[in-house]
This record gives C-alpha cells, sequence and structure tokens, in this order.
C-alpha cells in the first residue's frame, strides 16, 4: 500500500460495533453476560424497544464499577476488510467512557487462514434477516467521529508511512461529559471536540453503543430473535440522514433476555470513498464489571492517559 493512501473504515459498531465476530479461522465461543455478574432484569411482555435500549443501557450500571466490553470482530468490506478487537469503559453516572481500537487491515496481514477455515467462520455467523439496503455517505471520505469500528485515516496514514508499521489500526477516545478527545498513540490529546449524542442519551453512552453523528436512529425490537442457537432479545438502530428514508447505518444488538447486556453486534452500511462498498461487522461482546479503585489512574483522563489495563 503506497504511504499516500488513505482508508476510510464506517462503523459499526460495530460487530459495533459495528461491532463481528470471530477471526479470520474460528468464531470465538460466546461467554454469557449473566456470568460476568450482571444483574437479571425482567422485561413485561409490552416493552417497548426504546425501554428495551434504556434497559441495556441500565444493564451497564454498577455503583462502585465501571463496565467494561470487548467486542471480538470482523469486518468484510472489500479493500478495507479487517479485524480485531474493540473494548469500551464505561462509568454512566459520572458520564465518562473510554474507547480502544486494535484492528489489522486484511491487505496487511500475513496469509496463515485457509480458505475453508474462512468459510467455516462464515457458517458459524450468527443468523440474520436478509441484508438491508443502505445507501452510501452523504459526505464521502469524511471520517466518522464516533470510530467504533474505524474510521481512522490519521492513524492509517500514521501507519502507512511508518517503517515498524505492522498493519495495525489503533485509535483511543475519551468522553469526560459533553466533550469527546481523541488520543494519538503516545495517549496525547490529538483533538478535541464536542461529542456526538443519540437522542435520550448520554456522549459517554453514545460512545459506547456507536451512535452515528449526523444520523437520527430509529429503534425496533423483534422478541423473537436468535443468537447462534439461543433465544435472543433483537434490537435494532436504523440511522438515517435528515430528509432520507434510506438507512446509511443498520445496527442489530442481539441481547440476553435475561439480563438486557448485548451478547453480539451484527452492522451494515456502505463505505464510501471513490466507489461505494458495502461493509458488514459482526462482533462478539464479553462483559465485566471493574471496581473503580482497581482501575489506574487516568483512565478517563485525557491530559493524563494511561492504558485501561485493570489493576490485578
Amino acid at each position: 500500500m503506497a504511504a499516500t493512501s488513505r482508508l476510510v473504515l464506517i462503523p459499526a459498531i460495530l460487530c459495533l460495533l459495528a461491532t463481528a465476530a470471530g477471526c479470520a479461522t474460528a468464531s470465538p465461543a460466546i461467554e454469557s453476560p449473566s456470568a460476568a455478574g450482571a444483574t437479571a432484569v425482567t422485561a413485561a411482555d409490552g416493552a417497548s424497544a426504546l425501554e428495551a435500549r434504556d434497559r441495556m443501557v441500565a444493564a451497564m450500571r454498577r455503583p462502585g464499577h465501571v463496565y467494561h466490553r470487548v467486542a471480538q470482530r470482523r469486518q468484510d468490506a472489500g479493500l478495507f476488510s479487517n479485524e480485531g478487537s474493540i473494548s469500551h469503559w464505561l462509568d454512566a453516572d459520572a458520564g465518562l467512557a473510554r474507547e480502544a481500537l486494535r484492528l489489522v487491515l486484511d491487505a496487511r496481514k500475513e496469509p496463515t487462514a485457509t480458505a475453508d477455515a474462512a468459510a467455516t467462520s462464515q457458517a458459524e455467523a450468527p443468523a440474520d434477516d436478509a441484508p438491508a439496503t443502505v445507501i452510501p455517505e452523504a459526505l464521502p471520505g469524511k471520517p466518522d467521529r464516533m470510530g467504533t469500528a474505524a474510521a481512522l485515516i490519521a492513524a492509517t496514514q500514521e501507519a502507512t508511512n511508518s517503517e515498524a508499521d505492522d498493519g495495525s489500526l489503533r485509535g483511543d477516545k475519551i468522553v469526560v461529559g459533553s466533550q469527546i478527545f481523541d488520543l494519538d498513540k503516545a495517549l496525547k490529546v490529538a483533538g478535541q471536540d464536542l461529542a456526538p449524542t443519540c437522542p435520550g442519551l448520554s456522549a459517554a453512552v453514545s460512545l459506547v453503543l456507536g451512535c452515528r453523528p449526523g444520523a437520527i436512529p430509529t429503534w425496533t425490537l423483534d422478541k423473537a430473535g436468535r443468537y447462534r442457537g439461543q433465544q435472543a432479545l433483537l434490537l435494532t438502530a436504523s440511522y438515517r440522514d435528515e430528509g432520507s428514508e434510506e438507512p446509511v447505518q443498520i445496527d442489530s444488538f442481539y441481547l440476553d433476555p435475561a439480563t438486557y447486556l448485548p451478547w453480539g453486534l451484527v452492522q451494515r452500511s456502505v463505505i464510501y470513498y471513490g466507489t461505494p462498498e458495502q461493509s458488514e461487522v459482526r462482533a462478539d461482546f464479553t462483559h465485566d464489571f471493574i471496581p473503580v479503585a482497581a482501575l489506574p489512574a487516568g483512565v478517563f483522563d485525557p491530559q493524563q492517559a494511561s492504558q485501561p489495563t485493570p489493576a490485578r
């Protein structure tokens, strides 16, 4: 890849995200959120989609703890295809969130997986309805500030200009109140802006859910969803630009009916950079709750940012 090339990866969560189950060789096993200490939530039969969304957010709160989620995900999008992990840390009551992307472009990897293994991975992916119709970005080439499934132009340019390039895409973001901070590889502030939000959600929660800037989501709920053979609540956010009837991004969360924490995500969108490229992200989630006292100082401090690895 030439050093002057520019890559745009549109979420997603993605897997969402935005965010994409598995690696090139096999899909990872699902760790049930209920086994990670989540509090069970009882759903009324008539719960609406917004109520289900709010129950999911409520399940991410625990006094004295930070919610931690890791998405093992894959994005299939032609030239932009990649895989890796997206981690989030959320203190919803304090309005704080952290995101860490660690992705590798297929084009930059050594060929290690066989075609049969890749086919097996696809066969084991969660079943879903036929692909939804999505339209290209209204502003082609403009990076998505939330970047939950990798709109990382700057990170890619830095990597392609580095002699030590390993083909990976890395990015960290911190939300404090209404502000979002982009961090460089040295965890120094590279940019600051007003954080995008979904209607009715805080900026911190919006980062974790992968809300799409500039687009308005419509939430729907299917109580008869299935995820890897398990009954699941299928909560879907369809993002549309103002005045448009067609969605630009569709995020489908597969929720544990007992806890309302998501087992996984399927995200569909279009990468529009030169020519449109259909994108599909699939992710499996694992969850835990970390005592606030176990987090190193600087996890949510953009001016003195540290790696958000819990003390052991």
